[in-house]
């Protein structure tokens, strides 16, 4: 094997030689925090902005302001950021804390026993695994505690396989750890280099000569691997779901193997059977031991996983491209303004000699004036915009984690934010990629129905209307009480066809692989039924006290039978049969369940049969039920005999085993089919339905095999007969359709087509183009890995983008991150669900990744950006948080550069009254406060607005497309944004010196009006358009609304009267201490900061003098009411869907109707149903209308009178 490593059971140097075990899904440590977190910042072109800026104002001859009005806030900001996603890194510390401190059982050589923690776990050391423990690294399994050395294991958290694993440990461990438990074992193993691949594993166990645990009888003959003899060709070509399925019960279809000797000793092979991957759970039996030979990154799940990545929301890469158009324009505007003030510098300025200034500039100089004039614009991009979105993201994520309507009310456990930084993400997704099982299903199966066929009519059991299933079906107790032949049959079928171990006759003590199969045996039971196996002697008992027929409380035996053979299920065949002979009456028979195609063919069936057969199973099928058939023959003695020889003979010829199986079960007689429940989580169907309503496309990655993920896409409506289902499951591809959708196919499309990958992807796309919806369907081999070539042809790619709906099958998690990933590079905004270890690099690969709290273990919850408990949750996830949070943040980063783009804008118009020099027109404090204090609350309380109510987009799923499409935050919202703040700067300035010219230059006092108190009464009028205009955005007013935007006028009136009484706000920080001995402690130079001393009782005469109200409140007025009134125009002649909902939804208030009840002819989508239902589950209050959650110190009595 190449690279090969040897590992020596409980040795210290091997242990020591290969990596930790422990788990680490973190970003960041102490150490490289700080640093990650500048380079991942400096990345953004916003943040190199804001440094940049920062840099040119300490720049004396540069800065036309106090340079602590530009570093406070960045210093500020960029803390407050990076206490935010350390915050979120040290929940995934903690959560990794979790895992790496589980404790485990581990093994010494002198058989002494010890606890270890997870982390400390090393290679070489032998550990014992207890039931329900998860697997902390890759093992090779020694014993268990079964006699047989057998054990199941539950490989949902890697594969996504609902079905248990069986493993099987070598004899010769087995037998020393029956004997001493494993006291001296002498062995080593020699293994393969770490491999990603789930499915593959080869390995020599060696001994030692000097372990005395051997005897030389049993090194000749090691009962190694139960294997049947078909057991090499399963391994290649079935999934390994039925891998175990080939396990005879009985010795006539069992080998032995012997050990293998080579230079270095006696060795034996080992394979992915005796291989226990890290993440996988013991479910029985009770105790397993193993050797560790893969810890950490190097275990199958470690090498499938990736390093969580820092993850962008998309309105932040739009803001990174609006910063950069901002940036040029404020480059142009510096260039023109610059180079007339040059100009004028060197031209004009001799004419002022009073002014003192010489002309003829140096270029020293002339690069100054450039670069003051860049920073007077520089508040074009405001830094408070970075902790305006940080606030909001810290309230979506109180909201996300709060909502009721999230909770698990059975486990009581809330919806989990672990990255915050991606919420607004939520109302943008476009493709959806789902596991299945665990987050699709409940992983329950349920026998419902059974059909029973005879020479008639057809009798079905649970499908009547005074029987919901079988088990109060009463026709069929009295048919079981009066020994039915055809219901007996039905029942030896389902109570033997199996590969199941039976521990007891109770309900719910079966180890298998097969859920299908382990609903039978617990339906049977439930029937009243005892199933007794004791080696290959079934014995079948019937207890009526157990359903309580009358006049018969008797046990008794209804039969018994021999295990002959079992013929394992194949693809070919796709179906499983054993022969059992009867020890009552000696009859042998054929009993075969398996699809119901496959089971006609070996059936003898008249016309009449076959018809009602297939009706059946399409009328199971149409209630989403799995469905299975069932025959059974009976043949002689002689027919055995000779089908024993001819098994014997042909025992390494595959092809012509599978025609003997053929040849012996052929000729059946159909008994019938039944009807299995895969019970979905609740409100599947629902929400798949809803989610496609909102334009969203979902796909299901999974690893189980492909028919059964149909099946669940089918039941949860993932696809439907809405269109044609391609099947690309083998290359070439052949393009087939399910027979519930071979009518939708167009002829030529009907075929099956063998031609280039190429060829077969333009006929879909044709296809596409004429008839519209279709889906597809794709087996991706964990063996042979033909996805990852498959997913290297771009059209591939563009065909399965324009799908409805799309089923992976039988994918890695590397294979489900490239599917992903693929999508994801085509610009489309792609989120992942799953609730195992195998969905974990996926998760990190989305956009958004969400993890279900299942019940398989934590790891996809932890390393997701969100974890939620059911499917369902993604309706209030994506249609209610995320569509708010995106209608919320586009608005408050548009209206964030609208209020600094006016604020910069006024300093460059008042460069026309200043002769361009440069000086800037408002003052320190006032350009420190503006973005920090005086319109950031209104700002931010904007968050609790909403454009329609939650029930409204329940009822219209469609609203949802606003925030997929940009609707909120595009290039026309941004233009008009900057016309509307262009226009009332133009019309401040204007009016400021239009009313403040040579007329007006008196205060009542007589004395003459400063340009101080000029600047205050634009910036008193800027504050209150600001406020103005927050008042007619906000569509929803609550009593926050009200108090933080009247109540923020108030606050600046006041701050800045008391700000203008300080003669020096650096001389107000040492009014009770030694400032001369302070300054010395600190080195700090308080002449720069003082940011008070220019509007020393400023704000005391504008606020006395009755014409600077006036004037405050004329240019408010004409800056405010023109853009209202064109927005109330335009929303009258082209209003939005969401506008004319909302107009609905005032018309429905003022009747006194619920808000569910919002309809609009021209827009609705929905139905009576809907209505009704929405009354039952969404009339309850929201989180966002709860309040007094996040705000509690409110009365509530209150707060409803406002909301």
């Amino acid at each position: 094997m190449e690279g090969e490593r040897v590992i020596i059971a409980n040795d210290k140097h091997t242990a020591s030689i290969y990596c930790s075990n422990r788990v680490v899904t973190t970003k960041y440590t102490m150490l490289t925090i700080i640093p990650l977190l500048l380079y991942h910042h400096c990345q953004r072109f916003m943040n190199l902005y804001f440094l940049l800026v920062g840099c040119l104002q300490l720049w004396r001859d540069v800065s036309p302001v106090d340079p602590w009005s530009c570093w406070g806030p960045i210093i500020f900001i960029f803390s407050l950021t990076f206490i935010r996603e350390g915050l979120d890194d040290l929940r995934q510390h903690r959560n990794d804390k979790r895992i790496n401190n589980r404790k485990y059982t581990v093994i010494l050589q002198n058989g002494e026993k010890t606890v270890k923690k997870s982390k400390d776990i090393k290679v070489g050391q032998i550990i014992e695994l207890k039931s329900d423990e998860e697997c902390p690294a890759d093992i090779v399994l020694l014993a268990s505690s079964n006699e047989d050395g057998t054990c199941f294991i539950s490989t949902a958290n890697l594969d996504g396989e609902s079905n248990l694993k069986e493993r099987t440990a070598p004899h010769q461990t087995q037998k020393i750890y029956l004997k001493n438990k494993l006291k001296n074992l002498m062995c080593f193993l020699k293994c393969g280099k770490p491999s990603a691949d789930l499915y593959s594993f080869e390995a020599k166990l060696y001994f030692s000569p000097n372990d005395n645990s051997f005897n030389s009888n049993s090194k000749k003959q090691q009962k190694n691997l139960n294997n049947s003899f078909h057991d090499n060709d399963l391994n290649n070509k079935m999934n390994e779901s039925f891998d175990k399925s080939n396990h005879s019960k009985n010795n006539h279809m069992i080998f032995h193997q012997e050990t293998i000797n080579d230079n270095e000793g006696d060795y034996l092979p080992l394979t992915k059977l005796q291989l226990i991957q890290s993440g996988t759970i013991l479910k029985s039996p009770d105790v397993i031991c193993g050797i560790v030979c893969f810890t950490g990154k190097e275990t199958k799940l470690g090498m499938n996983s990736v390093k969580p990545k820092v993850k962008y929301t998309k309105i932040e890469h739009t803001l990174d491209r609006m910063c950069i158009g901002v940036f040029i324009t404020q480059w142009i505007i510096a260039f023109l303004t610059g180079t007339y003030a040059d100009y004028i510098n060197r031209n004009e300025i001799s004419k002022y000699k009073y002014l003192g200034f010489t002309s003829g500039f140096n270029k020293y100089q002339t690069l100054v004036i450039y670069v003051r004039f860049f920073l007077l614009t520089s508040y074009m991009i405001p830094i408070s915009m970075k902790i305006t979105l940080d606030m909001c993201k810290y309230v979506y994520v109180i909201w996300i984690e709060r909502d009721r309507k999230m909770i698990d009310q059975e486990r009581q456990i809330f919806a989990n934010v672990n990255n915050s930084s991606v919420v607004e993400d939520l109302g943008m997704i476009e493709y959806i990629f789902t596991d299945k099982t665990g987050t699709l299903t409940e992983n329950k199966m349920e026998l419902k129905k059974i059909a029973i066929l005879n020479d008639v009519e057809e009798t079905v059991y649970g499908h009547s209307e005074n029987s919901k299933d079988i088990y109060d079906d009463q026709q069929l107790m009295n048919d079981i009480r009066n020994f039915d032949r055809n219901v007996y049959m039905a029942i030896y079928v389902l109570s033997m066809c199996h590969t199941l171990k039976l521990h007891k006759s109770s309900i719910g003590s079966v180890d298998g692989v097969s859920p299908e199969e382990k609903a039978f045996i617990e339906g049977i039971q439930r029937l009243g039924f005892e199933i007794h196996m004791k080696s290959d002697i079934f014995k079948i008992l019937y207890h009526n006290s157990i359903q309580k027929i009358p006049n018969n409380s008797q046990d008794f035996i209804v039969s018994e039978f021999q295990l002959l053979y079992t013929l394992p299920f194949s693809y070919q065949r796709k179906r499983m049969s054993v022969i059992v002979k009867s020890l009552n009456d000696n009859k042998i028979f054929v009993l075969s369940k398996g699809a119901s195609d496959k089971i006609l063919n070996i059936s003898d069936k008249s016309e009449k049969i076959e018809e009602k057969f297939k009706n059946r199973i399409s009328s199971f099928a149409s209630f989403g039920y799995r469905t299975m058939a069932l025959s059974y023959r009976e043949i002689t003695e002689t027919e055995l005999h000779q089908f024993h020889n001819n098994v014997e003979n042909n025992r390494n010829d595959n092809e012509k085993l599978e025609s003997l199986f053929f040849d012996i079960e052929n000729h059946s007689k159909i008994l019938g089919s039944v009807a299995i429940e895969d019970q979905l989580q609740q409100d599947v169907p629902y929400t798949i339905s809803q989610l496609r309503k909102a334009g969203i496309r979902i796909w299901m990655l999974t690893g189980d095999i492909l028919d059964t993920s149909i099946k669940i896409a089918t039941s949860s409506h993932l696809i439907s007969d809405d269109g044609p289902l391609f099947d690309l499951t083998k290359i070439p591809m052949n393009i087939t359709t399910r027979d519930n959708l071979a009518n939708n196919m167009s002829k030529n499309m009907s075929k099956q087509l063998n031609h280039s990958v190429d060829e077969i992807l333009d006929s879909i796309l044709k296809f596409s183009k004429e008839n519209g919806t279709f889906y597809l369907a794709l087996s991706c081999d964990g063996e042979n890995c033909q996805i990852e070539n498959i997913l290297t042809n771009k059209k591939f790619v563009e065909v399965a983008s324009q799908a409805k709906s799309v089923i992976c099958s039988r994918a890695t998690p590397k294979q489900k991150a490239l599917i992903v990933k693929s999508i994801k590079d085509l610009g489309k905004m792609t989120l992942t669900i799953g609730d195992g270890g195998n969905d974990v690099t996926m998760l990190r690969e989305s956009q958004i990744g969400i993890g279900i709290v299942g019940k398989e273990g934590l790891q996809a919850a932890f390393a997701s950006d969100f974890s939620i408990t059911h499917f369902r949750f993604l309706l209030p996830l994506l249609l209610i948080h995320g569509r708010f949070s995106s209608y919320r943040t586009s608005w408050l980063t548009q209206f964030s550069f609208y209020k600094s783009e006016v604020l910069a804008l006024i300093q460059i118009f008042y460069m026309y009254f200043s002769g361009f020099s440069g000086v800037s027109f408002l003052h320190s404090f006032n350009l420190l406060s503006y973005n920090s204090i005086f319109t950031l609350l209104p700002v931010i309380f904007f968050l609790i607005d909403k454009d329609v109510s939650d029930s409204t987009i329940y009822l219209h799923p469609f609203l949802y497309k606003d925030s997929q499409r940009s609707l909120f935050l595009n290039q026309r919202t941004v233009f008009s944004w900057m016309i509307r703040g262009f226009y009332q700067s133009l019309s401040i300035i204007y009016f400021i010196f239009h009313f403040y010219d040579i007329d007006y230059t008196n205060n009542e006092d007589g004395s003459t009006i400063s340009l101080d108190e000029i600047q205050q009464v634009t910036y008193s009028a800027l504050i209150l358009i600001v406020m103005m205009t927050v008042v007619f955005a906000t569509k929803l007013f609550t009593l926050y609304n009200f108090f933080f935007i009247f109540g923020n006028w108030c606050l600046y009136v006041l701050l800045m009267t008391f700000m203008s009484y300080l003669n020096s706000f650096s001389q107000s920080l040492f009014l009770f201490g030694n400032r001369s001995t302070n300054s010395q402690i600190y080195n700090i130079n308080l002449e720069n900061v003082e940011l008070t001393k220019e509007i020393y009782l400023i704000m005391l005469r504008v606020l006395t003098n009755p014409i600077h109200w006036i004037s405050i409140f004329t240019i408010v007025s004409v800056a405010i009411f023109p853009p209202v009134i064109f927005h109330i125009l335009l929303q009258i002649l082209l209003p939005t869907r969401a506008e004319k909902l909302r107009e609905q939804e005032l018309l429905s208030t003022q009747d006194f109707q619920p808000p569910y009840m919002v309809n609009c002819d021209d827009l609705y989508e929905g139905s009576p149903e809907q209505l009704l239902q929405l009354n039952e589950i969404y009339h309850q209050p929201s989180v966002f209308e709860t309040a007094n959650d996040i705000f509690p110190i409110f009365n509530r009595q209150i707060i409803d009178k406002f909301i």
